[in-house]
């Protein structure tokens, strides 16, 4: 992994906040996978990253490549606490990658298939840390229900990272819509910024009036401070 300032930018985010969206770059499946291992040394951390179609496809088309450019990210992360079994460990008949620290902690991945199977798939789940290559391709608010599912036990607090063209639909456009200005053009000094963002019913609202008037609206998430998670938006 390239050691960029935006990349360590990432990192940091990942570590304090509990959404962070990254613009759309090369670099971004990587670093999603990072963060995943930046959790990995505690044993209950439990972490899933959903593909993009194009890993979906790679993934399908050359499945042993794919799995050992996948070990290879790993390999090279220097971090000596995670201990990885063997590399061949596994694509699962599901066509998905499963890897288990030898400490207890896991990371697989997932598609990002359609709202009802990411329900039905992740269903009871409490995951550490989620990571979304495709916010966009994301249906419906499968992704307001992942962030329900970010409840782990592990030592670390649970964490949503998201690569997404902010230009396209996705489900936090009322909230990154902060971070831009009318033309469109993203507002320098925002960057970063820490907003609060809670999800109604399938919407996510930011500490912004809309967001006042929907806790305002919805009883059981009237504990502002119990139901909000920190967000922030990084180019």
């Amino acid at each position: 992994m390239v050691k960029t300032d935006r990349n360590r930018k990432i990192i940091e985010a990942a570590r304090e906040h509990q959404v962070v969206l990254v613009k759309n770059h090369e670099d971004n499946n990587i670093i999603l996978r990072y963060c995943a291992i930046d959790v990995g040394d505690s044993p209950e951390s439990n972490s899933r990253i959903f593909l993009s179609e194009d890993s979906e496809y790679q993934l399908r088309k050359r499945p042993i490549q794919y799995l050992e450019s996948f070990i290879k990210d790993y390999r090279g992360m220097e971090l000596d606490s995670l201990l990885l079994r063997d590399p061949r460990e596994l694509i699962t008949s599901r066509g998905c990658v499963v890897l288990s620290n030898l400490n207890g902690s896991r990371l697989d991945t997932s598609s990002c298939c359609k709202q009802r199977d990411v329900a039905m798939n992740n269903a009871g789940m409490q995951f550490t840390y989620v990571g979304i290559e495709d916010l966009n391709g994301m249906e419906g608010d499968s992704t307001p229900y992942l962030m329900s599912r970010l409840r782990s036990e592990s030592k670390y607090h649970s964490r949503l990272v998201a690569s997404v063209d902010p230009k396209e639909y996705h489900c936090f456009a009322p909230v990154t819509d902060h971070y831009f200005d009318e033309q469109g053009d993203v507002i320098e000094e925002r960057l970063g910024e820490t907003l609060y963002v809670i999800s109604v019913q399938g919407e996510c609202f930011a500490n912004t009036d809309l967001f006042l008037l929907a806790v305002d609206a919805c009883q059981v998430y009237s504990d502002v401070k119990r139901w909000a998670m920190t967000f922030t938006y990084i180019e």
